[in-house]
């Protein structure tokens, strides 16, 4: 991977911010509809996002040393834990409105 042109380089880069923009807009989407496969495809993305950030550490990448890499690991960890109570939350409201039926 080290031998990969620069230009490599600057697409994982690119890669990342946009994978940071898809979690974003994966959970405004479901803020504004409601839909919980918003929750589900922001899940995807924090996972993608974190693969590239450990692939840039693993090429090292002078912008992600390791405790760049561990901060990022654990605020993803947080997302992912808010995100996973979000999914929680509407399961547990689906079930509800199927027993009050």
């Amino acid at each position: 991977m080290k031998k990969l042109p620069h230009y490599e380089k600057f697409t994982l880069q690119k890669e990342i911010r946009e994978s940071i923009d898809e979690v974003l807009d994966e959970i405004e989407q479901y803020e504004i509809t409601k839909t919980v496969s918003h929750l589900y495809t922001a899940d995807r993305a924090k996972r993608w996002l974190l693969r590239k950030i450990r692939l840039a550490y693993d090429l090292k990448y002078s912008a992600i040393n390791e405790d760049v890499l561990f901060y990022c690991a654990s605020t993803l960890s947080v997302i992912g834990a808010l995100i996973g109570g979000l999914i929680k939350t509407e399961k547990e409201k689906k079930e509800a409105a199927r027993a009050g039926k």
